[in-house]
């Protein structure tokens, strides 16, 4: 669930008291933490490098400059991403077969040292010296400079509304020690100007997956207008007979999804991720126009069960969707409690994002509003009164009847607001 990420590093860039963005930037990097997130299509992770050569004060090491260059015409041309500077992606850490959890792989990768500096020589030979001893939280300001003032010449056309918002974090080493590490975080957001080459290496950039890749050159005409695009429309039904059918709490909530390709341009390759985030369980059911793809890669008509965390890929088939048309796939939902969700704040059920080789990416995202979450968790808590004073009465009584009743009627409302699942795309 990276895009809410990116929404949160938004409104801490927004932020006008330091002391507040930097808690909330704080946040960010605890969650990557404790929740072992990995690179992905809007999160990269970079190691975070200066050059003392020939003198301080330091500069960009050249890898570095080359890595910024390039996240930015990757981001600036695709959707958007977030590059966190001062950690390293977990799977590139440690060997196969390591038991550590993810977020004790992810601390690790501080690569901490008790002196007051690293050193290192890397590839290219050049000295360098790493921020993540016990002076990268003074020289984290630094380096968002640099970064800064490396922008007018990393990227044509200039990507002027990137932020670099350093912070420190705080943490506890493995030896028990609470070390702070200087950290910067880069907010990059799509470009208006596409396509945005890298000026090190005079190449052009998307993000696909986890790397940035070459955009090929059907992608590139279509950036330069050259071809008309296609754009996707999304809208969700409620599956209305699929309703009538349930019974009992924990039958998941039919829909039927439904992409329109409403751009000018033939859709190419398109394809969707469906992401399951606060849910028991969501499942799919592949239409003769989708498929899902397998572990194995191959495409399969086999229904999926997505449990919480999980995503699934679908491709069109056929690959090529013209202008107008509109294709449909089923999906349920099994919604979690509520319990942890905060007042005041929606509460995601699923994200699905559906793009294609020459379209922008169309998502949207299945809620609970912040008032459906209101109205479950005191429905639930009446409920759960109501219950506990039957219990105390005489089995069979008149007034234990009543309770019960009234439980009964309780329990269909709870049911009816779990019904009510918000939707909004950006259409």
């Amino acid at each position: 669930m990276v895009q809410p990420m990116l929404r949160r590093v938004q409104e801490a860039a927004q932020m006008d008291d330091a002391e507040v963005r930097q808690a909330r930037l704080q946040a960010v990097v605890r969650d990557i933490l404790e929740n072992g997130l990995q690179e992905d299509m809007y999160l990269d992770f970079k190691e975070m490098v200066l050059t003392n050569r020939p003198r301080p004060p330091f500069t960009l090491q050249r890898n570095s400059m080359k890595n910024y260059s390039k996240a930015l015409s990757g981001f600036s041309n695709s959707a958007g991403g977030i590059l966190v500077w001062g950690l390293i992606d977990p799977k590139n850490f440690g060997p196969e077969g390591d038991l550590r959890s993810p977020a004790q792989r992810l601390q690790d990768c501080f690569r901490t040292s008790d002196g007051h500096s690293e050193k290192r020589t890397h590839r290219n030979g050049e000295p360098a010296m790493s921020l993540e001893g016990p002076l990268g939280a003074a020289n984290a300001a630094r380096y968002a400079e640099l970064l800064n003032s490396h922008l007018s010449k990393a990227v044509f056309p200039a990507a002027s509304a990137v932020e670099n918002l350093p912070f420190q974090y705080a943490f506890t080493g493995r030896d028990g020690r609470v070390r702070e590490r200087g950290m910067v975080i880069s907010l990059i957001p799509p470009g208006p100007n596409v396509p945005y080459r890298s000026e090190v290496d005079r190449r052009y950039y998307v993000r696909a997956g986890e790397s940035f890749i070459d955009a090929q050159p059907e992608m590139l005409r279509g950036m330069f207008g050259l071809l008309p695009r296609a754009s996707f429309q999304l809208g969700l039904e409620r599956d209305r007979k699929g309703l009538k059918r349930m019974r009992g709490r924990s039958s998941p909530l039919p829909f039927t999804l439904e992409v329109a390709n409403g751009g000018r341009g033939m859709g190419q390759h398109v394809y969707a991720i469906v992401e399951n985030i606060h849910c028991s369980r969501l499942e799919l059911a592949p239409s003769p126009e989708w498929h899902l793809k397998s572990a194995a890669g191959a495409p399969t008509q086999q229904p999926a069960v997505l449990r919480q965390r999980g995503k699934a890929l679908l491709f069109h088939t056929p690959e090529m969707m013209p202008p107008t048309h509109s294709s449909a796939l089923s999906l349920a939902l099994a919604p979690m409690g509520v319990d942890s969700a905060q007042y005041g704040q929606d509460f995601p059920l699923a994200e699905i994002r559906v793009g294609s080789l020459n379209s922008a990416l169309t998502t949207m995202r299945l809620f609970y509003t912040q008032q459906t979450v209101r109205d479950i968790k005191e429905a639930r808590r009446a409920l759960k009164e109501l219950h506990s004073q039957a219990r105390s009465l005489p089995v069979g009584s008149t007034t234990q009847e009543g309770l019960l009743a009234k439980a009964r009627l309780l329990g269909r409302e709870c049911r009816r607001l779990a019904r009510k699942i918000a939707f909004i795309s950006n259409n």
